[in-house]
């Protein structure tokens, strides 16, 4: 299951429908009655959906994380509008990344730490999150070939000149010479 959820407010039918075709859907389901109910989920999950009549949108004008139902509609259009935004949510939240204690936006890819501010390539964006995803050290054939796609037998040091000047433009800014660390295993974050 997605860790996306979908929850059907006061719209029980609505629920009944997408639970019978819950296996074609990439989220999870839930239906809620209480207007209580709703805002305090709203305040645990990042990422989540309201599918919502027309009649109870007064009742949770304040929730931003909504998929409004403008009777009628087919359930192809629904399911559209469903996936419009998780799209728009999940682009959203992953915009914002926290990689130790810098902050890096992926959307207008900046690096900060503590008001410094340093604007970065989309390549060194790409360098951070691979490396950061990583469980174990990424070695220089990891990198050409999951960054760069390259093949592992070509003879470059684009990956060691780029983690060299982004080590660099790092240190410059924040003094930070252990944010990418080598070993003889590889780079790690």
């Amino acid at each position: 299951m997605s860790n996306s959820l979908i929850i059907f407010f006061k719209n029980k039918s609505l629920f009944e429908i997408f639970n019978e075709l819950k296996e074609l859907f990439d989220y999870d389901l839930q239906f809620i009655k209480s207007t209580s109910e709703l805002k305090s989920l709203s305040k645990n999950f990042l990422g989540q959906h309201v599918v919502i009549s027309e009649k109870t949108i007064q009742e949770i004008n304040n929730l931003n994380e909504l998929v409004l139902i403008k009777k009628p509609i087919s359930l192809n259009n629904l399911i559209e509008l469903i996936n419009i935004s998780l799209m728009k949510n999940k682009y959203i939240e992953q915009s914002d990344l926290h990689i130790k204690e810098y902050k890096l936006n992926t959307n207008s890819r900046i690096f900060s730490k503590n008001g410094l501010i340093l604007k970065l390539t989309q390549k060194e964006i790409e360098i951070i999150v691979y490396l950061k995803n990583s469980q174990k050290n990424k070695t220089i054939s990891d990198l050409e070939k999951d960054v760069w796609g390259y093949n592992s037998q070509l003879e470059t040091h684009t990956v060691e000149t780029h983690i060299y000047r982004l080590r660099k433009k790092i240190f410059t800014k924040f003094k930070d010479d252990k944010f990418i660390l080598s070993t003889e295993n590889g780079y790690k974050i």
